[in-house]
């Protein structure tokens, strides 16, 4: 399998030691190629690849006649749209995008309709939808009550992926969801990818399909923790991100104590460790799904749509349209 990585950072990197467990010619596309080249070099050695890696700056560099399997998008979203496209003009119908997709709804949008042609498989790397755990939960169809809570840890590129987790365990669709609250703290969140990117803290409630509902909050001016909390039916699932465990707490199914009397009749269940998401893994299972190998669970992104359009409801409130985020 060839294929075309647009984008060798952080996630790019990790795209990479995916791929190199199941393809045998891989491009890597990067401004900076000289620093990729040697971060690439070691990943090389370390994986004990035997196929044949190449480096370009730039997509244009790349010979046209070139043949891709599948691409992955993985490059700040700040032009994700235009690289998206070119990529449909290399014949490359098999991509990976990373999320948020892009900088604006309007954007967001374009690559979507483009990618509701039949022969496409457009997909957004939302990886908490494969996770074992999270699809346990998928199966039960009943309402609950989310709260995703922390310090900065932003509401639009990281918060996107709990408002996608959300939308996935609700089962909900675009006509039964719809923001209910937002209010987007004035001071930003600043970006590990540099002074041109930035985040936002705040709080965004959101109504979700059988009335479930998504609180998250995001405050731009701490470092604590994320943490998460899922309340369904007599049951709460509690996970500690910082430390990688889960706690489940369900009712007794012999207890008839009215729900006044929260939290009596209560059996704890400790999940130590929670099962990670390895983000090679994600990739290499996507990989092997083009082939017919493995199933995939992450989103197209016309499913991505939801959670993309209620992130840009909460952050438009500040009178923006258009978003410095990652």
């Amino acid at each position: 399998m060839n294929l075309l990585i647009i984008g060798a950072g952080r996630m790019g990197l990790k795209h990479l030691v995916g791929a190199f467990k199941v393809c045998s010619q891989i491009v890597v596309v990067d401004p900076n190629i000289k620093k990729i080249k040697k971060e690439a070099q070691n990943l090389l050695i370390n994986c004990q690849f035997e196929g044949s890696v190449l480096f370009y700056p730039s997509i244009d560099n790349i010979p046209t006649n070139s043949n891709f399997d599948a691409g992955i998008i993985s490059s700040t979203a700040n032009g994700r749209k235009e690289i998206f496209f070119k990529l449909l003009e290399r014949k490359i119908y098999n991509i990976l995008i990373e999320k948020p997709i892009e900088q604006s709804r309007n954007k967001v949008k374009e690559i979507i309709n483009a990618s509701l042609d039949n022969h496409l498989n457009i997909r957004s790397n939302h990886p908490f939808r494969e996770l074992p755990l999270f699809q346990e939960l998928h199966i039960d169809k009943s309402p609950f009550h989310m709260a995703v809570v922390g310090g900065a840890f932003g509401l639009a590129c990281n918060g996107i992926h709990w408002i996608d987790l959300a939308v996935f365990l609700s089962h909900s669709k675009k006509e039964n969801t719809k923001l209910l609250y937002s209010n987007i703290n004035t001071v930003p969140i600043k970006s590990g990818r540099g002074k041109n990117f930035i985040d936002y803290g705040g709080t965004i409630v959101i109504e979700l399909s059988q009335n479930s509902k998504l609180f998250m909050d995001s405050w731009a001016e701490s470092s604590a923790p994320l943490s998460l909390t899922l309340t369904k039916n007599h049951s709460s699932f509690l996970l500690d991100r910082k430390e990688n465990l889960g706690i489940f707490y369900e009712r007794s199914k012999q207890s008839n104590n009215e729900n006044y009397l929260y939290g009596f009749d209560y059996e704890r269940r400790l999940i130590n460790p929670v099962e990670t998401i390895s983000f090679p893994d994600n990739t290499k299972n996507w990989l092997y799904s083009l082939k017919g190998e493995k199933k995939c669970f992450l989103p197209k992104v016309e499913e991505s749509n939801i959670s993309h359009e209620l992130l840009f409801d909460a952050l438009e409130t500040t009178g923006k349209t258009e978003f410095s985020i990652t």
